[in-house]
């Protein structure tokens, strides 16, 4: 049987606890925010909560007839949010697993949805349109057309004022008015990342990278070069704000600087597939075949390597950062 889900510690890379015997990889999973359960959707076999120490099963919970799409603890309410192809939005108590309520997604089902980081709300892109629901009665905000009929990136600015959404099978971006889902802006380029702490966005243009903030006008913050002809993708920031790393060409990690554009490089020695900084700032975690490898953010130094049974489809710290 291959392992579901493995918590690891972040200081020595050494496997906690895991779950196995199931027959499909986990769609998501979040933390909750005190970090201790862990919810886990499985394709097929709905979704689950675990004691986050030792990875025990402490509730099931049912109530979608379609696939879950979006798995989140909102910031605010602290509710755990489930969208999926039914169209249903549920909420539940995320300590009990008790279901809190329900809201109609909007029409064409609830695909990607993010939570609002300052309101009690929830922004859905369902198929050609972006929407802004209140989280507790369901009430639709707004609705606006999107780009195309999904998409491949989307997210809200650290302090919720703006919207952006990348277009599925497209390198153009648009940003929406949180308030009222009013398009502001839009520009011929991929969204690289998206800064959780400040307002701003990473965008890939074809021989630079841009830092614009998640303004009403999209200024534009820094322009990094990267050479224009590689291939670059992951990309995150530093929760400083001073870095912002990604992969090139599938293989190499680069570490550049915003302001000054300064960067460095480290082998992953294979294609990385996740890309991850952890949340106090001093190490780089990358997920590669068959391992997870980690260095020394400051100095470059690899730390450790956990070799494992399968590949890591993504990477999830819990608040302190210790797993």
């Amino acid at each position: 049987s291959e392992p579901l889900v493995a918590v690891c510690d972040t200081r020595t890379g050494t496997t906690l606890a895991e779950v196995r015997n199931r027959t499909a990889p986990a769609r998501a999973l979040t933390f909750s925010a005190d970090g201790r359960w862990l919810s886990v959707f499985v394709l097929g076999d709905g979704l689950s909560v675990y004691d986050a120490e030792t990875l025990k099963l402490r509730s099931t919970l049912t109530g979608h007839s379609g696939t879950i799409r979006g798995l989140l603890l909102h910031p605010v309410t602290g509710d755990l949010v489930t969208a999926a192809e039914d169209g249903w939005i549920r909420r539940w108590d995320p300590d009990t697993g008790a279901p809190r309520g329900l809201i109609p997604g909007p029409a064409g089902g609830a695909g990607l949805t993010i939570p609002d980081p300052v309101r009690p709300r929830l922004y859905v892109v369902a198929k050609g349109i972006v929407a802004g629901l209140e989280l507790e009665d369901g009430e639709v905000l707004f609705q606006h057309d999107l780009l195309s009929d999904g998409a491949t990136a989307f997210a809200c600015g650290a302090d919720g004022a703006v919207l952006i959404a990348q277009g599925a099978g497209q390198a153009r971006t648009r940003a929406y008015a949180a308030e009222s889902g009013e398009p502001l802006w839009e520009v011929e380029a991929a969204v690289l990342a998206v800064d959780p702490k400040r307002p701003r966005v990473a965008l890939r243009h074809a021989d630079e990278i841009e830092i614009r903030a998640l303004d009403a006008a999209g200024t534009v913050l820094h322009r990094l070069p990267f050479g224009g002809k590689q291939e670059i993708a992951h990309g995150t920031f530093s929760p400083d704000g001073s870095l912002l790393a990604y992969v090139e060409e599938k293989k190499r990690i680069v570490l550049q600087e915003v302001t000054t554009g300064k960067s460095k490089r480290l082998d992953a020695g294979a294609e990385v597939k996740v890309l991850h900084l952890s949340r106090n700032g001093t190490q780089l975690h990358a997920a590669v075949q068959g391992a997870l490898r980690t260095w020394d953010l400051r100095t470059g130094q690899a730390i450790a390597t956990l070799r494992l049974e399968n590949d890591v489809s993504f990477i999830l710290e819990d608040e302190p950062g210790l797993r």
